[in-house]
């Protein structure tokens, strides 16, 4: 609910209802597999005991984290290079869901293990068309630097920040002493929201680029912040 209110306010779109998906096996060799990232599409990788699954996420994502609502039937591992995961099962017949974090999107799966199905021992995920320009397009070149104020934002909301400026390169973000640090997203003109690294010193996070609109999360807690350059949408 606090994300579709978000992105009414940031700019109104519909996905529709998908269901779940497996990847398409790869020619060269069936168990390896690629699938298109749509938004809200959960993403089935079957495992299994004793062998292990990489997951290679889009050209230029980068890995944040990854949560799984079973971390006791499945080990997850990040790789040194930064933009894949590796998944062990070590419970037969475990099932689970899971979000792979990366710093332009979330990824839904849903891990099976399985002594009968094929096993995936690669899946490599591909952006759409237009989907890795849509998420440069939500920040902005470096310029005259913005003002910004809040558009919407939870009921007595702690993780409310007190300043939000920009030097013309950087954004920088000032939180109460008493408040969390929360997580900040990057917002498009049509409410898709993509996490960006921030550098936290004290009360301040600094983000090294720019945007039109921004998003602060922290548990159910949001902030929605635009520019006050924008004129539609």
């Amino acid at each position: 609910m606090n994300k579709l209110l978000c992105a009414a306010l940031l700019a109104v779109f519909a996905t529709p209802a998908l269901a779940e998906t497996t990847p398409r096996s790869m020619r060269v060799d069936a168990r390896s597999a690629t699938a298109s990232y749509q938004e809200g599409q959960v993403y089935k990788i079957n495992t299994q005991l004793r062998r292990v699954t990489l997951i290679t996420l889009a050209q230029g994502e980068r890995f944040v984290d990854f949560k799984a609502g079973d971390t006791e039937s499945f080990q997850f591992a990040d790789t040194d290079g930064g933009n894949a995961i590796l998944v062990k099962p070590v419970i037969a017949g475990a099932v689970t869901n899971g979000v792979i974090v990366t710093n332009q999107r979330f990824y839904l799966v849903e891990l099976h293990e399985s002594a009968s199905a094929r096993p995936h021992y690669s899946v490599s995920f591909q952006s759409p068309a237009g989907s890795t320009a849509a998420a440069a397009q939500s920040s902005v070149p470096a310029g005259k630097p913005q003002t910004y104020v809040i558009s919407a934002a939870t009921k007595d909301a702690q993780i409310k920040p007190v300043n939000i400026y920009d030097d013309g390169r950087r954004t920088f973000f000032t939180f109460s002493p008493d408040a969390p640090i929360p997580s900040i997203y990057r917002a498009d003109a049509q409410g898709r929201e993509y996490i960006v690294n921030g550098r936290t010193d004290g009360t301040r996070v600094t983000v090294g680029s720019r945007s039109h609109r921004w998003v602060i999360r922290y548990g159910d807690e949001y902030i929605c912040v635009q520019s006050g350059r924008i004129t539609n949408g």
